[in-house]
């Protein structure tokens, strides 16, 4: 019973996966329009959960080629968006308060 459970388990997770690899950069391409830190975070918090999800998953055969064809299409979009946040940071550091306020 255990292994119906994980196998369906692993099925979700690859999906969600897949899922994650078609929308990152249509995900990152909203945190550059909005430029803000909370839609960087809510990106950032997707690529997070699929991650604790396959990291303690011992994968073979086909669906460790899928994970791994999963993480080689996140991880240019990942460095786009740590440039994004940079680039927030960087301008709100820029803002000053106006002493008359």
């Amino acid at each position: 019973m255990n292994e119906m459970n994980i196998g369906i388990s692993l099925t979700k997770i690859i999906e969600e996966g897949k899922m994650l690899a078609q929308n990152i950069n249509r995900g990152v391409q909203i945190c550059k329009d909005k430029n803000t830190l909370e839609s960087v975070n809510k990106v950032v918090k997707k690529v997070n959960g699929f991650y604790n999800k396959i990291k303690d998953v011992k994968f073979n055969g086909e669906n460790l080629r899928t994970i791994i064809q999963i993480l080689k299409t996140i991880s240019p979009a990942l460095t786009d968006l740590k440039t994004v946040k940079d680039s927030i940071i960087r301008n709100e550091s820029e803002v000053k308060v106006s002493p008359a306020l």
